[in-house]
């Protein structure tokens, strides 16, 4: 009887850590976006359409063009910090809006970049055209 009484508690607090879960972990947040959305926006960038979302506030989603042209959507932001996805035309890894910095790979579809000063990110493939990105600056 008891347990009838409390499984609201339970759902509810199984549901709050989950979203915890995903606002301290920016790749799972990328993953679940792309799951979620991936389709979708691929169309509308395909057939040339600003994506739209409600998740999506101005700002979040740019076109940066270049040898590689890439859809690049910032999900989060913390301090001098950004994490995002995006769609590669060409399939290839590219750096933090589309800069020419050098990837290195580290491991299995996961790249690293460096730059002036501090400056730093990594990309990881999570699927087809789509990848995931942190730049810490």
């Amino acid at each position: 009887m008891k347990l009838k009484k409390r499984w609201p508690v339970l759902v509810l607090a199984g549901a709050l850590l989950a979203a915890l879960a995903v606002q301290l972990n920016p790749i799972l947040e990328a993953r679940i976006f792309v799951a979620l959305h991936g389709e979708e926006l691929e169309r509308a960038i395909l057939e040339k359409d600003p994506p739209t979302l409600p998740v999506l506030q101005e700002g979040d989603f740019t076109t940066w063009t270049g040898e590689h042209t890439m859809e690049e959507f910032l999900l989060t932001a913390r301090g001098s910090t950004y994490y995002g996805v995006y769609y590669s035309h060409d399939d290839v890894p590219l750096a933090f809006q589309n800069t020419s910095v050098k990837l290195t790979q580290n491991g299995h579809a996961y790249w690293v970049w460096t730059a002036e000063g501090d400056n730093h990110g990594a990309t990881q493939r999570l699927r087809e055209h789509w990848y995931y990105f942190e730049a810490h600056f």
